[in-house]
């Protein structure tokens, strides 16, 4: 049993990858309430100037490295696609944790979701085109489908759940992440063990590299809101939400890539994927889980620092950003 589940692992990742997503968008969604889509409305800037950050900013320091580090390509294609992706649920009990907006962060989660539609398929097609097969072209429509059907679909039925069955809003949440992280475990395990993902098969420079991405976009992307004057709370959120990302969807995307390549190679008699293209596939799952625990690192490091700094002088100007919300009003996602 266990054997053939190894053998025939890139089947199953096939379903687990949009299953996995599935559940915890379904959790993130039982979180939301009307409250957390209007700070986007209310205070658009900041939410504009947070998404410019996360959309514009971090793909930048993403092809920045790769040049810099002359990346091989499953490592390159990794680091672009999770500059792409929207943050994930961390962020908001992080910045509970490092006393920052919780507001802000629900409302760049919302922002970022949907503007995901767009910004995961473009940036694929824009910046990752040249590490895959010549005639391969990133499925545009076939992303954009997904990402509806798994990603926002989901997430407006949790919202709903979630304002439909009040008295049970905590637990949705809870066993949906609980069941979302085992299958995520089944698939490391899977990957480790049919051979696809080698933990320690990049030398330096990629741990490295990655480690870097996840820093500089980190600090990066906290500057325009100092630089604006806006509240130490709303630079946590951004920094927060810039750094977690949602690795649950980059693995989901990453499979649907790897089954629009299977389908092409099956349509050219060929019945499975070549060497080089495995393993730039290996390489963008090992880079979306290490980067995953760098992003948890970095992310707890920050907020510790936010929660126990002195208090900050007056910057110029009011904030900008929805208020803080009460650290009473909000308890941390099981």
């Amino acid at each position: 049993m266990v054997a053939e589940f190894f053998r025939d692992y890139g089947r199953y990742e096939q379903l687990m990858a949009p299953v996995q997503l599935v559940f915890f968008m379904l959790g993130m969604g039982a979180t939301l309430t009307p409250r957390d889509f209007l700070g986007v409305v209310r205070r658009p800037q900041v939410v504009l100037v947070g998404g410019a950050c996360q959309f514009v900013l971090s793909p930048l320091i993403a092809v920045a490295i790769i040049n810099l580090f002359d990346l091989e390509p499953g490592i390159a294609v990794g680091l672009v696609l999770l500059s792409a992706m929207p943050s994930g649920s961390l962020p908001k009990l992080f910045a509970y944790i490092g006393k920052g907006n919780l507001l802000l962060s629900a409302s760049l989660d919302s922002f970022g979701t949907l503007a995901s539609l767009v910004t995961v398929p473009l940036l694929m097609s824009l910046l990752v085109s040249n590490y895959l097969p010549a005639d391969f072209q990133v499925p545009f429509r076939l992303v954009f489908k997904e990402l509806l059907l798994f990603l926002i679909l989901p997430l407006s039925v949790g919202a709903w759940l979630g304002q439909r069955v009040p008295r049970h809003r905590h637990q949705i949440p809870k066993w949906c992440f609980r069941i979302g992280a085992a299958i995520v475990v089944a698939m490391i395990i899977g990957s480790i063990g049919s051979g696809r993902a080698r933990p320690f098969a990049y030398g330096w420079q990629a741990p490295v590299a990655v480690i870097l991405f996840c820093v500089a976009s980190q600090q990066l992307s906290m500057r325009p809101f100092r630089l604006l004057g806006w509240p130490r709370a709303n630079r946590l959120s951004i920094g927060l939400d810039v750094t977690m990302r949602n690795i649950n969807l980059g693995l989901a995307v990453l499979a649907i890539i790897r089954e629009s390549l299977l389908e092409r190679q099956l349509a050219q008699g060929q019945a499975s994927l070549d060497d080089g293209v495995e393993r730039v596939l290996a390489g963008v799952f090992w880079t979306i889980l290490f980067y995953a625990g760098a992003a948890a690192v970095a992310g707890i490091l920050v907020a510790l620092q936010f929660r126990y700094a002195p208090p900050e002088p007056a910057l110029r100007g009011m904030p900008a950003g929805p208020a803080p919300r009460a650290a009473t009003e909000v308890a941390p996602e099981s």
